[in-house]
């Protein structure tokens, strides 16, 4: 009577009909939905002419070890050895390499899906055999998504797009109005998962998405790569020209403007090639909207005030002082009018925001505008007072008092220049000053304008007299006076 035992392979789960020892047939597990193909030419593999039996060694070698060299790979028989041969040659050579070359000479870099089992592993017997060595080259990824590794932590900040957690199916056949595939529904593939799956279930999926008016779109140079049941477009290419085609797609949207984009990177920047002559940058850049639109009107084209808020955030985090002044003359890919330096002082700059320059957009072929923002850590200062911990609340409930002051100045005099006059009238006292008004003309007269501002005065630890209010708005005039010229409305 023969009998069927179940096992596992990379196409699925099965059952063996094994008689005397003699595997008779593989058929796929009971509603797994398992390629019956792939799985019935099992006893096949197992007891094909073509498969390799007994270790070989090529001749040359089998004679004269690794001075035998290289040149009759290819050319020269093949001697079979038993495999207790085969292993003292294996390990005398890899003593050798180790002894001579030391352990980074041995690699130790395997795929992995030349076996069904987990146990059987390659990648994780190879390494851990040469950790018993003693040491290894190793691999970083792989050559099946480890591009997406490395090339998705600098374009999305993290890989978690092909590392994490995916998108279920439940989800797509739900949801998905279009569903675009380079090359990723090949049937077979569904079929095969690293140490095996009892049920397949993607047939199915594909089905009932169809069935829920998902439009399927498939890019890929094989009409293989279409699974029955989807009714998918096909778009036939060349063989590997699925990255080109992405990046293509990728800048025709951003220059069309069709795309929201927000970059985050931080690294290092170098200013020559001599050691110590590098600093590290925070930048950032976005591109298009602040979200989708919506009924009630609350998505906006970006401004530089949204990369403001996201450079004050970060240096926050980092960090820097509260209190700093906005000042023009950043370098020139900066948009002259709509950017500022984040700064400590005139000499300490911690950062720049605003407006890349459209000459810059333009010969980059970009649809602006495009705001963005670089940030220099190293700029800022450490605590006066190191601590482990943050220090006490402090909680000041005196009433503020806002001042409102109207200064009559130069056209040509920017707002910032009086703003950060006034706030350094009175570094303690005064807690922040706001533009609400312009007007020019009138009876100003001929290049003339009126900056109305709001200071807003916080007490510290009384409340204040009206003379004390006094006194401020004083240094407040004062100030604004001497940075720009300016004399109180009347």
């Amino acid at each position: 009577m023969p009998k069927r035992p179940v096992s596992l392979t990379h196409w699925g789960a099965f059952e063996a009909e094994v008689k005397d020892g003699v595997l008779l047939r593989a058929l796929p597990w009971a509603d797994s939905d398992a390629d019956a193909c792939m799985i019935g030419a099992i006893p096949e593999l197992v007891y094909s002419d073509t498969r390799v039996r007994h270790p070989h060694v090529r001749e040359s070698w089998l004679k004269h070890g690794h001075r035998a060299g290289g040149s009759g790979r290819g050319t020269e028989p093949m001697v079979p050895v038993s495999w207790d041969t085969a292993l003292d040659l294996v390990a005398a050579d890899i003593a050798r390499v180790r002894d001579t070359y030391g352990h980074t000479a041995l690699f130790a870099g395997s795929y992995g899906w030349s076996s069904a089992g987990r146990f059987h592993h390659a990648r994780s017997q190879i390494r851990r055999f040469y950790g018993a060595v003693g040491g290894f080259t190793d691999q970083t990824g792989n050559y099946s998504w480890g591009a997406a590794q490395i090339i998705l932590q600098h374009v999305l900040g993290s890989a978690e797009a092909v590392s994490g957690a995916a998108t279920s199916w439940e989800s797509i056949c739900e949801n998905t109005d279009t569903f675009v595939a380079f090359g990723g529904l090949n049937p077979k593939n569904w079929h095969v998962t690293s140490g095996g799956a009892g049920h397949h279930h993607m047939p199915d999926h594909v089905r009932r998405a169809a069935r829920n008016v998902t439009h399927f779109v498939v890019v890929s140079p094989s009409r293989d790569d279409i699974p029955d049941g989807s009714e998918a477009d096909w778009i036939a290419t060349r063989p590997g020209a699925d990255t080109a085609i992405i990046l293509a797609l990728t800048q025709a949207m951003v220059a069309r403007g069709r795309a929201d984009l927000a970059l985050f990177e931080v690294g290092p920047a170098f200013q020559g090639g001599e050691p110590g002559e590098q600093h590290t940058l925070v930048t950032g850049l976005r591109v298009g909207r602040t979200g989708a639109k919506d009924v009630h009107g609350a998505s906006r084209a970006l401004d530089l005030y949204d990369v403001k808020a996201d450079a004050e955030a970060v240096l926050a985090a980092m960090g820097a002082p509260a209190k700093v002044q906005i000042l023009r003359g950043a370098a020139d890919w900066w948009h002259p009018g709509r950017h500022g330096m984040i700064c400590l002082g005139p000499k300490k700059v911690l950062g720049v925001f605003g407006e890349i320059h459209p000459k810059i957009l333009a010969a980059m072929d970009v649809k602006g505008p495009a705001m963005g923002f670089t940030l220099w850590p190293d700029e800022i200062p450490l605590p006066r007072k190191a601590s482990s911990g943050k220090g006490a609340l402090v909680l000041n409930d005196l009433q503020a008092v806002d001042r409102d002051f109207a200064f009559v100045v130069d056209a040509d005099v920017e707002a910032l220049t009086l703003v950060n006059a006034a706030a350094g009238a009175d570094k303690a006292m005064i807690g922040g000053v706001r533009v609400f008004d312009e007007f020019i003309g009138g009876s100003l007269g001929e290049g003339k304008k009126s900056l109305a501002v709001t200071v807003r005065i916080e007490p510290q630890d009384k409340t204040l007299t009206e003379a004390e209010i006094e006194a401020v708005g004083a240094k407040v005039v004062e100030k604004v006076a001497k940075a720009t010229g300016g004399v109180l409305r009347g």
